[in-house]
């Protein structure tokens, strides 16, 4: 049976197309969608997976998975608070 966290990570990365970013908000032609992980360093791993593999796009662009502070919250374009964090 696969952890939560793996089963988090898949929810994400099918979340994902469903969203439609703000033009301002979307990543120029060549650059990545940052997706921003506090506090749960599991999803992040599998989300990290997913994108080294190719499987993790957002209107076919890669995602880069970065586990952050708070305070470098606004700088991604999809944001993951564990509970653990809060």
């Amino acid at each position: 049976m696969k952890r939560p966290a793996f089963w988090r990570a898949y929810l994400i990365s099918r979340f994902t197309s469903y969203v439609a970013w703000p033009k301002e908000r979307t990543p120029k032609s060549g650059d990545k969608y940052v997706f921003g992980i506090i506090g749960d360093e599991e999803v992040a791993k599998y989300l990290s997976l997913l994108a080294a593999k190719g499987q993790l796009k957002v209107k076919g662009a890669s995602v880069e998975v970065k586990s952050i502070q708070v305070a470098e919250a606004s700088q991604v374009h999809l944001l993951f608070v564990a509970n653990s964090a809060l």
